[in-house]
């Protein structure tokens, strides 16, 4: 019986070498120290861009190319295409992933193309970040330090971030659990997605929604063609100005929140939830207008939609 599973064992393994594999994917490692000053900075024509923080303060990049076909003629010609740069420079690094193939005008061989690529990279703890795919999603994990994030038909995800964010996505939704700093966020053809901000918040889709937990420090949020729900759980840091042209907006305020609200819908109206102690001043519950304060006022909450109702409500968790 044991003779009997070596030869299936042996058949198998003689199989496995005489058919034909998946070709040789290519990657390319380096690593680098980090110090005063680290930051990346990443370009890729395509494909996914990952960063955490590593735990020994260095850079690890890890560039790999797929290029999904068993064909090995066609993989060659495909991975010969692709040309990876990685640079340093002091406490910078420089990633380039370009296919001068794919630029401009090219014939289309009716192939499809299933050419992958996946930038990971561990990075200092604290390190300034300008990242660009045209053609993948962006994800960031928990670092310090400034944000640039700019992206095409992918999801743009930060973790947490201890510092500034400005982050463009074309063709995809942009999601921030926590943000410390000053925050610029816009979608085009996308949602956006936000946990806490104790920074100010300027977020705008073109057609999207918006939905962000927490804006602790003023925001600016606005959607063309899109609903905005926006929690308010204590004082605003600053002032708040919310406006969709076509969509509905909710506002969810704390209880203890000391602000000053001023709310109005053109085609739709403002409905005021009871349990909020909002001393309305004029317009009020199912009116085009509502003004007034909630727990003897504070930094104002400007809230307008054109094209839909404003729910005023208690903020929940």
């Amino acid at each position: 019986m044991r003779a009997f599973f070596h030869l299936v064992c042996l058949a198998l393994a003689i199989l496995a070498a005489a058919s034909p594999g998946r070709a040789d994917i290519r990657v390319e490692r380096r690593t680098y120290p980090g110090g005063p000053g680290a930051a990346l900075k990443v370009g890729c024509y395509r494909g996914l861009i990952e960063v955490e923080a590593s735990s020994d303060g260095r850079f690890h990049i890890e560039v790999t190319v797929d290029p999904g076909t068993e064909d090995p003629v066609r993989s060659r010609r495909l991975l010969g295409n692709v040309l990876v740069g990685i640079t340093p420079g002091g406490s910078a690094v420089d990633v380039t992933v370009r296919n001068p193939k794919e630029s401009g005008w090219h014939f289309d061989d009716g192939t499809p193309q299933r050419l992958s690529v996946v930038c990971h990279c561990l990075v200092p703890p604290t390190c300034d970040l300008d990242l660009a795919t045209r053609g993948g999603s962006i994800s960031i994990g928990d670092l310090t330090g400034r944000v640039k994030a700019r992206g095409r038909h992918g999801t743009l995800f930060c973790r947490a971030i201890r510092g500034d964010i400005d982050a463009d996505n074309e063709q995809g939704d942009i999601v921030v659990s926590r943000c410390s700093g000053v925050a610029r966020l816009r979608a085009m053809q996308g949602n956006i997605r936000a946990g806490a901000f104790t920074g100010k918040l300027v977020a705008a889709t073109t057609n999207g929604d918006i939905d962000v937990q927490g804006a602790l420090g003023g925001a600016v949020i606005s959607a063309t063609a899109g609903n905005i729900t926006v929690g308010l759980p204590k004082d605003p840091g600053g002032e708040t100005r919310i406006e969709t042209d076509g969509g509905a907006i909710t506002v969810r305020l704390g209880a203890e929140a000391h602000c000053s609200l001023r709310a109005s819908s053109v085609w739709g109206k403002v409905h005021l939830r009871t349990m909020l102690p909002v001393v309305v001043k004029s317009g009020g519950d199912g009116r085009k207008t509502l003004e007034g304060v909630l727990n003897g006022g504070g930094p104002l909450v400007l809230v307008h939609a054109s094209g839909g109702s404003v729910q005023i409500e208690p903020f929940t968790r």
